[in-house]
């Protein structure tokens, strides 16, 4: 089970897949126009002196912290968990769950596509609509051991490339989507 989710501009996209007999099946797309700023995800104020910068790359830990991302239970997977624009994924339910309403997966083969526009203020609803796109399921293997590791992480960041291809060629192909994308970049 995988995901992947872009943010920037006012439309967020969430991917949700799976890799198994050697092809990776898109499970859903949830595309989120967010109109509002909210303080957590609100900009680093500028540092005000040298002295600040220099203590904000010495005094700081020399790794970069991981996140801990909490999947409420009976989810196999999120995306912002917990955030403004949480997206929660079931497998073993086939739900997907944004802004608290949850959407059941297709039966058949098909990727299920959720429209979602957050509310101008803070107490209305989110608009949710539902979409079935098909994506063409891609390639995808696990590590061979037979080949060197540098071997096996050219073919993975190739895969993840084609992965990614596959399902921003279907988005950018299909008309609901675009006139969707399109309305969020003319405001």
């Amino acid at each position: 089970m995988g995901v992947l989710s872009t943010a920037g501009g006012r439309n967020q996209f969430t991917v949700f897949f799976d890799c198994r007999a050697n092809a990776t099946t898109f499970w859903a797309v949830v595309v989120q126009r967010v109109l509002n700023e909210h303080p957590a995800e609100a900009r680093r104020r500028p540092r005000l002196s040298l002295r600040e910068m220099l203590v904000d790359v010495f005094a700081r830990p020399k790794r970069m912290p991981v996140a801990e991302v909490r999947v409420p239970r009976e989810w196999s997977s999120a995306a912002g968990a917990g955030g403004p624009y949480e997206v929660l994924f079931s497998e073993a339910r086939r739900l997907v769950r944004v802004a608290g309403r949850d959407f059941a997966l297709p039966a058949d083969h098909r990727t299920l596509v959720l429209l979602a526009v957050e509310p101008s203020d803070r107490s209305g609803d989110w608009a949710i609509t539902s979409h079935m796109i098909d994506i063409a399921p891609c390639p995808c293997s696990s590590v061979d051991r037979a080949l060197d590791k540098e071997a096996n992480l050219r073919r993975m960041s190739d895969e993840n490339r084609e992965r990614d291809r596959a399902w921003q060629a279907a988005v950018a192909t299909d008309p609901i989507i675009q006139s969707f994308v399109q309305a969020a970049e003319a405001r």
